[in-house]
């Protein structure tokens, strides 16, 4: 389900660091069934957690607590350029010992860790295989930037004193190779089919697809090649890409009639 905050989120995300101007919030919430009024209230709930920012009278971009998330999914069309081959070794977060009775920064350390492709092991023990090419420090600093406790302790471990099997089951391998294929066919399907209807349809469709594609993209854990197909997910990357493209231009359109003469 789609709600005015996500859509309010996701449109300013999308502009980023170009400002988005309520007017266009607006056009676009309608596209969701979503009143004015509803959506003057996200943005200025919104403003008011520092999630957004105004940007000049009736524009916003993205607030102070919301930039270096902003930046890790923006990051997401060069995911493919974070890895490296895989010598066996493993990078290891361990929490254990950090409090537990914060929900919301345990939530917010959750996502930080599943951004980066932790899964975790045992009890506050958190894994990846150390593929990416951030050396250990950057990598603590950008889990940091998104929420891990400082006092939390990253290590790199030996892959030699580490049941691969073991390790390799935390994934749903096979569900991420069908996932790569079935995602690829279907982004490609309706991308390549004639627009049929309203530019309002055409937006909502392609939001809601594109939106769950590019999520997929963000929270992929960018496992070895050894362990998937590197192909398939490569081209699930590149028909996100070329989907999100499209995309834009649905919108775009929206946009020019929806608001003719914006600026």
């Amino acid at each position: 389900m789609i709600i005015a905050r996500n859509l309010i989120l996701d449109l300013i995300l999308a502009r980023h660091p170009r400002p988005c101007s309520v007017r266009e919030l607006i056009v676009a919430g309608r596209v969701f069934a979503m009143t004015e009024n509803s959506m003057r209230v996200a943005v200025a709930r919104l403003a008011r957690d520092q999630l957004v920012q105004s940007a000049g009278r009736g524009f916003y971009r993205m607030g102070s607590a919301a930039v270096n998330l902003a930046q890790e999914i923006g990051a997401w069309r060069q995911a493919e350029n974070r890895m490296r081959d895989w010598g066996g070794d493993y990078w290891v977060v361990y929490t254990a010992d950090l409090g537990r009775s914060d929900r919301t920064q345990l939530r917010i350390m959750g996502r930080a860790l599943s951004l980066a492709g932790f899964r975790e092991w045992r009890r506050g023990l958190y894994v990846r295989p150390d593929n990416l090419r951030d050396e250990l420090d950057v990598l603590r600093a950008r889990l940091c930037a998104l929420g891990l406790p400082s006092e939390a302790l990253c290590l790199r471990l030996d892959g030699a004193s580490v049941a691969t099997a073991e390790v390799q089951a935390l994934w749903p391998l096979a569900d991420l190779q069908r996932q790569y294929r079935e995602q690829s066919e279907r982004l490609r399907a309706w991308r390549l089919q004639a627009t049929d209807g309203s530019l309002a349809a055409a937006a909502e469709a392609s939001f809601r697809l594109g939106d769950a594609a590019i999520r997929a993209v963000v929270f992929d854990p960018l496992l070895p090649v050894s362990w998937v197909d590197a192909q398939q997910r490569q081209d699930f990357f590149a028909e996100v890409r070329a989907f999100e493209v499209h995309g834009r231009g649905i919108w775009e359109r929206y946009f020019e009639q929806a608001l003719p003469g914006r600026s």
